[in-house]
């Protein structure tokens, strides 16, 4: 029996019982799936630190866009889509310069970023002009209420597009 844990050899019945349906072990590392790499960089800390940033720049844009909303539709007495296109392009260059410059603190090509942000700017003004309009003149629901849902959505997918389309 001595002999046996010197050796480090074991009996022909626990042998037997090793030697069952044990699957190999690769050699290879296992790569993480691009899924996990993109929820880990999402989740870290300079992602947080953006994202609250984005998050005050679009409190901040929001406040004026909407009072702009408001003084443009009842003030002015334009048409509430007309008031929200006008608002949405004068909030435009601050949100545009506030997120590059503040928020992702990118130093790439200004011209670039800048005709992407102006064609997300184009889909999001159709975006929230729809859906403003779907729920005031089909809905009946007042139309801050129309814009403060149509913002959610643009929000929604701005914020990923910005981080890792537009300011990369």
């Amino acid at each position: 029996m001595r002999d046996r844990a010197r050796t480090n050899q074991s009996s022909p019945a626990t042998q037997e019982a090793c030697d069952v349906d044990t699957p190999p072990v690769p050699d290879v590392a296992v790569q993480p799936s691009r899924v996990s790499v993109f929820l880990h960089e999402f989740f870290s800390r300079r992602t947080l630190s953006q994202f609250i940033r984005y998050v005050t720049i679009g409190m901040i844009s929001f406040t004026i866009e909407i009072s702009l909303l408001y003084v443009f539709t009842e003030t002015v007495k334009l048409w509430y889509i007309y008031a929200n296109s006008i608002a949405y392009i004068v909030v435009f260059w601050l949100i545009f310069l506030l997120n590059r410059f503040w928020a992702f603190r990118s130093k790439a090509d200004f011209k670039k970023q800048m005709f992407m942000t102006a064609a997300l700017f184009v889909i999001n003004l159709c975006a929230q002009n729809a859906m403003m309009y779907l729920l005031t003149d089909i809905c009946h629901v007042y139309y801050i209420i129309s814009k403060v849902f149509s913002v959610g959505l643009v929000a929604s997918w701005n914020f990923i597009l910005y981080k890792k389309v537009i300011y990369t």
